[in-house]
């Protein structure tokens, strides 16, 4: 599966977000694999921030088919490594060439999938998820949450709290995306690694 690409987004996100001049190398750098050929040579960075856009996309695409995401991450490549947890099985996915993990729970009427990525951070996956989200469903995601908060890395509430992340409205759906530090308590903090989660 190939996904759609077009860089116009990032170069609109750079101009309208000056401030963030530091952030945009490094979101570059991330980004680079939206349009690398398939099958190019790829940093361990670069095939992390592909599979996370990958499994970004596939659970957006199948919000209201979750029967559907596991044979999707299946025919590119994650591995399918079932857990039962108190009797429920969660569904864990993992990526054969990066760090890339993740969970599926649900059914039609809710559905989260758990992305963790060890390559990167909050800092960094802010913006990224961002981008991503603006590829897969341009102009249906807006930053923060429903309820107008928009908790940032680095922010008085980010000890304590995920980052808000991005909401937005798809057919008969609200979605939450929110991140934080990969772990049991996703807090906005800084610690190299990632956990976003899309709840649908």
């Amino acid at each position: 599966m190939r996904i759609r690409d077009t860089t116009a987004p990032l170069r609109a996100w750079a101009v309208k977000g000056r401030r963030a001049r530091t952030s945009f190398t490094t979101l570059v750098a991330l980004a680079v694999t939206l349009v690398a050929p398939q099958g190019s040579a790829q940093t361990p960075l670069q095939a992390a921030a592909e599979d996370v856009q990958r499994a970004m996309t596939i659970c957006l695409q199948n919000y209201r088919t979750p029967d559907a995401i596991g044979p999707a991450f299946l025919s590119v490549g994650f591995a399918y490594d079932p857990e039962d947890f108190a009797g429920e099985i969660v569904d864990w996915y993992r990526s054969g060439r990066s760090d890339v993990y993740l969970f599926v729970v649900g059914d039609p009427g809710q559905v989260t999938c758990g992305i963790t990525t060890l390559s990167f951070g909050v800092g960094q996956a802010v913006p990224f998820v961002g981008q991503v989200l603006e590829i897969i469903a341009p102009g249906l995601f807006s930053p923060g949450d429903f309820e107008g908060g928009n908790i940032l890395p680095g922010s008085p509430q980010a000890f304590g709290f995920e980052c808000s992340g991005f909401s937005g409205l798809l057919p008969q759906r609200a979605v939450r995306v929110s991140l934080g530090a990969a772990g049991n308590d996703p807090t906005c903090v800084e610690t190299g690694n990632t956990l976003i989660t899309l709840n649908m």
